[in-house]
């Protein structure tokens, strides 16, 4: 249902984009001027239109969750707007491939097909407020549902809707409630006379942990076991993605460091200003196989304390912006996440690929794997300059937030596929120009 969605949504930005071509020409080039206009401007106005999709996709229009029109969404809908209109007068005039002058036309078109997308947008959300929602139960003998329900509760544009809880599948039965989907913990699976009558129903049955999978994208710790691990490491085996990822992160990290030469040279320049003293720091991190390897970063904290560690010589939790370790220099840095820019190094040696969990400290590891089960897990694959856990929960401050994190990496790491990698570089991107 979920895939529906989000393919309705982008099958509709596209029409949006179609009928305001039709209609910019309607209104540029009235009368007999209609058709040769038409063809005139449909092939590049058509490239366009495919990048202003992919800017979409980076600003993360295509995300259910973030498909309600609240100011929040206006507001980033109206800088997606001025980079597609940017990106328009440099297709035109910076580098004009076309022999049209849109000039005050690429405004029209524009305007009138953002309209129409904004139009779009909101029936799309009214309707599936409304009628797009899957109704489903739960049956489960424990509290562990309770999450998975109070963020759908938290997020109805997700398209589901709890109709009730039970305990076990006969109460589920004596109760008929018309749902089109039953999710079952396994310790309710041992009523197999009843299970057996409601499978045999049209009523789609999956069981708890594939509905936190598959509705939030994370695997709960509790719901995984040593099969589960055995099966999801031999699934890691695929040499063309492994060779794939492996070429696709060099060429991104041999481009990244060209293109960001300028501001490197800058940010060497205002640290030297600032202190005098290094220019980057290397951190010890635990990698593929709990190999430790030098992260590189542009220096952002105070030499003394700069590698995050307490005078007890143990690492502590950052506290993120508000840290007082910071440096004036550092905080702009890492506000524009350009103190990052030195692990392209990371890559290129192979410590780092482009997408995979980010690789932590060795002495939180020692910690986390004693209080985690199975944290080893992320370890078992290559870490990452980004990864899902990073644009699906951002920073961790503690064991509990460092839990949570570590189930959106065991997604990760059974699903993870090229597709995949892709929309988490999108979002990444998303996240750097809008946070």
């Amino acid at each position: 249902m979920n895939t529906y969605r989000k393919a309705m949504l982008v099958l509709g930005d596209i029409a949006s984009l179609i009928i305001g071509f039709f209609a910019f020409v309607a209104i540029a080039f009235p009368g007999k001027a209609f058709a040769h206009a038409a063809r005139l401007h449909a092939l590049p106005l058509f490239f366009l239109g495919l990048i202003w999709i992919m800017v979409f996709f980076i600003f993360n229009f295509y995300d259910l969750q973030s498909s309600k029109p609240n100011l929040i969404f206006f507001r980033n809908f109206g800088i997606a707007a001025c980079v597609c209109l940017a990106i328009g007068f440099i297709f035109f005039y910076i580098v004009p491939i076309t022999h049209i002058s849109p000039k005050t036309n690429l405004l029209i078109f524009e305007g009138i097909s953002f309209i129409i997308i904004l139009i779009w947008r909101r029936l799309f959300y009214l309707a599936t407020r409304s009628s797009f929602h899957t109704r489903f139960a739960i049956v489960c003998t424990d509290e562990r549902h309770q999450t998975l329900v109070s963020e759908i509760e938290k997020n109805p544009h997700l398209g589901f809707f709890c109709v009730g809880t039970f305990h076990t599948l006969k109460q589920f039965q004596e109760s008929k409630p018309h749902v089109d989907m039953l999710i079952v913990h396994k310790t309710a699976m041992e009523e197999s006379d009843i299970l057996e009558k409601v499978l045999a129903s049209n009523i789609d049955v999956i069981d708890l942990a594939e509905a936190y999978e598959k509705i939030l994208y994370k695997i709960p710790v509790d719901f995984i076991n040593s099969h589960w691990v055995i099966h999801s490491i031999k699934k890691q085996g695929d040499v063309f993605y492994r060779t794939l990822s492996r070429i696709i992160s060099i060429l991104f990290a041999i481009v990244v460091s060209i293109a960001t030469l300028p501001i490197s040279l800058i940010i060497i320049a205002a640290i030297k200003i600032e202190d005098g003293n290094q220019i980057f720091i290397r951190q010890e991190r635990v990698g593929r196989n709990g190999k430790i390897f030098k992260l590189y970063k542009f220096r952002s904290m105070i030499v003394m304390g700069a590698d995050g560690q307490a005078e007890t010589g143990k690492a502590i939790w950052s506290d993120g912006k508000k840290d007082p370790r910071i440096t004036r220099v550092g905080a702009i840095t890492r506000r524009l996440h350009v103190d990052e820019i030195p692990q392209m190094i990371n890559i290129l040696k192979g410590d780092l690929t482009l997408v995979g969990p980010r690789p932590e400290r060795p002495d939180f590891v020692a910690d986390l794997e004693k209080q985690i089960p199975y944290y080893f897990m992320r370890h078992t694959i290559t870490p990452g300059f980004t990864g899902w856990a990073q644009i699906k929960f951002r920073y961790a401050r503690s064991v509990m937030d460092s839990q949570e994190k570590f189930e959106y990496d065991l997604y990760y790491t059974k699903n993870r596929n090229v597709f995949l990698d892709i929309g988490i570089i999108l979002k990444t991107v998303q996240i750097i120009f809008t946070h």
